[in-house]
């Protein structure tokens, strides 16, 4: 699928070799679940993000600056389950290293455990898994996210305008590719199990979620903090 054509590089800062860029515990993520998944269809959500307005790239390596030369034209027959890289036009930016990736799921399948397995094929078709993510330490350039996803005062201003753009990715997404359910958020965050159904949504919680609903993506926002309630490390 051919990618969106605008390229905003050259630029003096570094991207992608910052030592900042790729650091932290985790990330600020959309990750969209496909409900009995396949590869397929897999590809086709990655092929769907990578056209979004806001996303410019992708690259296979990020150990190296992007340049127009080395940019991917075209995602297609690219392995989902391979990391892309890029760079998300978030606002007031020019532009935070980000990448996707994809998964299969298959509930245990594989276990040592035949309880485990048993219960595996019990549940069906393995669900699939597209993610964009924005590590920490590239949002820290860009944004005043200070220790998040620990709590430590500073302002979730930032979380909000960030969250705003990673939706509206999940929409342009289920355009093309409608998934299940998607959640926003530091998904290490979660403070049970994820929900299945709009029904099932938490009423605390700090990650947001998108149902599909007859009126287009139901949008759940975060009703609580950072995460972590105490400035601890994250192990």
């Amino acid at each position: 699928m051919p990618l969106a054509s605008h390229m905003t590089l050259p630029t003096n800062r570094k991207r992608f070799t910052d030592p900042a860029a790729w650091s932290g515990h985790g990330g600020h993520v959309l990750a969209l679940r496909y409900r009995h998944s396949t590869p397929a269809r897999l590809q086709a959500a990655r092929d769907a993000l990578w056209t979004f307005p806001g996303l410019e790239g992708c690259w296979r390596r990020n150990d190296r600056e992007p340049t127009a030369a080395s940019r991917t034209a075209s995602t297609y027959g690219l392995d989902p389950a391979k990391p892309l890289y890029g760079l998300a036009h978030l606002p007031g930016t020019d532009g935070v290293a980000c990448a996707s990736v994809a998964w299969m799921d298959d509930h245990g399948l594989d276990d040592d455990c035949p309880l485990c397995r048993e219960l595996a094929r019990q549940a069906g078709a393995p669900d699939g898994w597209l993610e964009l993510s924005l590590p920490f330490g590239g949002l820290g350039l860009a944004y005043p996210i200070g220790a998040y996803p620990c709590t430590d005062g500073s302002s979730l201003a930032w979380r909000d305008e960030v969250d705003a753009w990673l939706r509206a990715l999940g929409e342009h997404v289920h355009r093309a590719a409608p998934f299940d359910m998607a959640l926003v958020g530091w998904p290490d965050g979660a403070l049970g199990p994820l929900p299945a159904t709009a029904e099932e949504v938490w009423e605390e919680r700090s990650l947001g979620y998108l149902f599909p609903d007859p009126r287009g993506l139901a949008w759940f926002p975060p009703t609580m903090g950072a995460p972590i309630p105490d400035l601890v490390a994250v192990n």
